[in-house]
């Protein structure tokens, strides 16, 4: 029996000296986009690396295909109802307008000069600082390549009328393209051509092509789509340090994951369309896209407020790497 007892004891200091698990943390993630979609799958991806480095302390869930608005989406992360919700910057303009500045057409030379301004100092500083009190900006998501799709190549924007415009209802200060056709949006810059034109990315482009009537797509790759990763404030804000080091770099890495699907996806549909040759493929040479590219940089110097000013200045003098 004495030996028992001392066994007995012997256990209980075992068992009490083992610290107790912490409580697993639960994220849901809200894409805003159909289960198969590249942004859901990278969203996948995140939720694996994070529940792995933080063994399981972390519990993510993707909700896919959730049919909610972008503004519905930030409401009920405000709301805390999910920690993190990934809306098109496109969707953001009237919450957080200062992202459009990733958007801006023919601003960065290629897709590497704007890659490197997100990654850099710069754009790390936009991405900690455009925030309310209700939601961190934890990254960028990029979705393809714009193009112009059109009646007719579009090699400069010398057959173009180029005019000022305000949305009468959102008052928006986003700069936008916009055409007289059925897949136009309300924004700041309108060109106007006789026929009217489009602006799509490569693998909505057949389909845009059949619907618009337009079968001229001009290669422009005026500009990046993109999607942002907001995450709760007050979640983050409660996260122990460690894990807040683990989000961090599993946004990191699955950032480089969503680019290397947006290539992919960009040259898939390229051959495609090569392929099936029912839409013209028109590129631009260098002095046709940087004379686009000097027309909407005096454009934005005369319609942007200060500090996007500022923000394009920066971007403008970074030391773009070949």
């Amino acid at each position: 029996m004495h030996h028992l007892h001392c066994l007995s004891l012997i256990l209980l200091l075992l068992v009490s000296s083992v610290p107790a698990r912490a409580e697993t943390i639960k994220l849901s993630i809200n894409t805003l986009a159909p289960a198969a979609s590249n942004k859901t799958l990278v969203a996948s991806y995140f939720k694996k690396l994070v529940e792995e480095r933080s063994h399981g302390r972390i519990l993510p869930q993707v909700m896919e295909g959730v049919d909610t608005s972008a503004v519905q989406a930030v409401q009920d992360l405000e709301r805390h109802k999910v920690q993190i919700v990934i809306p098109e910057i496109n969707d953001l303009r009237s919450l957080i307008p200062h992202l459009k500045i990733y958007e801006l057409p023919f601003l960065y030379r290629n897709r590497e000069h704007l890659r490197q301004i997100i990654d850099h100092k710069v754009g790390q500083e936009l991405i900690i600082t455009e925030h309310d009190h209700h939601f961190k900006l934890l990254g960028i998501w990029e979705k393809g390549t714009n193009h112009l799709l059109a009646s007719s190549p579009l090699p400069s924007p010398v057959d173009t009328r180029v005019i000022g415009y305000t949305d009468k209802v959102e008052r928006t200060s986003t700069i936008y393209f916009q055409s007289p056709s059925s897949c136009s949006t309300a924004g700041l810059f309108l060109v106007e051509k006789k026929d009217g034109w489009c602006e799509v990315t490569l693998p909505e482009a057949p389909f845009l092509a059949t619907k618009s009537g337009f079968y001229d797509l001009t290669l422009t790759r005026h500009s990046l789509s993109c999607c942002a990763l907001l995450m709760d404030m007050l979640f983050w804000q409660q996260l122990p340090e460690d894990l807040k080091v683990i989000v961090t770099d599993a946004v990191k890495d699955a950032t480089d994951y969503a680019r290397d699907l947006a290539l992919q996806s960009d040259q898939d549909a390229l051959k495609k369309i090569t392929a099936e040759k029912q839409i013209s493929l028109h590129q631009l040479n260098f002095d046709q896209r940087q004379f686009w590219r000097d027309r909407m940089l005096k454009f934005y110097s005369k319609t942007i407020n200060e500090v996007e000013k500022s923000l394009i200045d920066q971007f403008l003098n970074y030391q773009f790497i070949n």
